[in-house]
């Protein structure tokens, strides 16, 4: 899953020199936000028809384990994981909002240093200090792992690796 995010840090970081913040995030609303929105609203209505069913089939409360807050069957309970593939797409929609931010710290060697040590330091205590409401949103949604992997793609754009044109060549020398 860090690939996914290297890769789309590097790809957004291209496209926010090309085209600009506001276009990338019109962009993005309309390829991440609003399938995700669509999806998660399909498979609430799914859980919710499953659950009415149940409920029928083995005389239970009709509207027992119905779940109608909006913001739980969109995908909007950050304390809570929406349908697994899903997850992906709320933490790179939250990534494209905070870019700016983490663009401006993918530049800077010193930030970008900074960045990652607080974030492995936080990954290493935070079973210990977050509480269980927020553990899941740490572990999926603001893993630290993915924040870096996202910021490091951003940094890879503007900071390319050179690989020398020589590698894998055999020279007569080496022969």
């Amino acid at each position: 899953r860090s690939f996914f995010f290297v890769v789309s840090g590097y790809c957004l970081a291209n496209g926010l020199e090309s085209q600009g913040y506001k276009a990338q995030l019109r962009k993005r609303v309309r390829s991440l936000l609003v399938p995700y929105l669509f999806w998660c609203l399909v498979l609430g209505l799914q859980t919710n028809i499953n659950s009415l069913v149940r409920n029928i089939i083995c005389h239970y409360p009709l509207m027992r384990h119905i779940d109608l807050n909006p913001i739980s069957i969109f995908g909007l309970d950050l304390t809570m994981n929406p349908p697994l593939p899903l997850w992906f797409l709320r933490a790179l929609m939250l990534y494209v909002l905070l870019s700016p931010v983490l663009q401006w710290i993918a530049r800077r060697k010193v930030m970008m240093s900074i960045l990652v040590v607080t974030l492995v330091v936080f990954n290493s205590i935070k079973n210990i200090y977050v509480s269980k409401d927020l553990t899941t949103f740490f572990a999926f949604t603001c893993a630290p792992a993915n924040i870096v992997a996202f910021t490091m793609g951003l940094h890879l754009s503007s900071n390319p690796i050179r690989i020398s044109k020589g590698v894998g060549k055999s020279t007569s020398s080496n022969l």
